[in-house]
């Protein structure tokens, strides 16, 4: 006599899980645009939010490249940092303005550098608002010479500091021309700062 015995659905639901994660990962790689259907429907937009952070990492460049601004912008804040910086160097400039001030605060410094000029001059004023001093000094100078002078202005005079003087030097006269008397006030200061510092290393290293 044989006894059957029903399969575990935990066991079953972990299996489908495991060749579901394999495949996909396979169609990540193999393919540089992708349609989702489900039930014989287009996945909604706000799908796109339910992405993993693995699931989100593993977008390809074109991939990237390929999302709508409003699928963009449905990306969860804090699976924005699983963005690799090839990932973040695809964005266009209009899906970088599409970008919510959250999603751009959210991101590393080294994907901030990694935009192409054209995309950082795509962020709205309130995105270059939103960028943090680390992300101000990560700028590297193309990319603060592309910025608009209101994009100028919209930088908080705190992280106006943060710039380098290799950053400054940079800066067109319209863009310094834009600067607020505030935001003068706080890279004048950090220049200072800068060139004590070196005035005291040098003396330093002359002892």
């Amino acid at each position: 006599v044989h006894c059957l015995h029903a399969p575990d659905p935990d066991a079953v639901r972990d299996d489908i899980k495991s060749r579901y994660e394999a495949r996909l990962k396979e169609i990540f790689d193999l393919c540089d645009r992708i349609t989702i259907l489900k039930d014989g429907a287009l996945v909604s937009t706000d799908e796109t939010a339910a992405l993993t952070t693995e699931q989100v990492g593993e977008l390809t460049s074109a991939q990237v490249a390929a999302l709508t601004t409003t699928q963009l912008q449905a990306i969860e804040t804090s699976d924005i940092a699983a963005l690799r910086t090839s990932q973040i160097a695809a964005l266009s400039s209009a899906q970088a303005a599409a970008l919510t001030t959250e999603q751009v605060a959210a991101m590393e410094s080294t994907d901030v550098a990694a935009l192409t000029t054209a995309a950082v001059r795509g962020l709205t004023t309130d995105g270059i608002a939103a960028l943090n001093s680390d992300q101000i000094a990560s700028l590297s100078t193309a990319q603060v010479a592309a910025l608009s002078t209101s994009q100028i202005q919209a930088i908080e005079t705190g992280d106006i500091a943060a710039l380098s003087t290799a950053q400054v030097r940079t800066l067109t006269s319209a863009q310094t021309a834009a600067l607020t008397t505030d935001q003068e006030r706080a890279d004048l200061a950090a220049a200072v700062q800068f060139a004590i510092a070196r005035q005291l290393s040098e003396r330093t290293d002359r002892a």
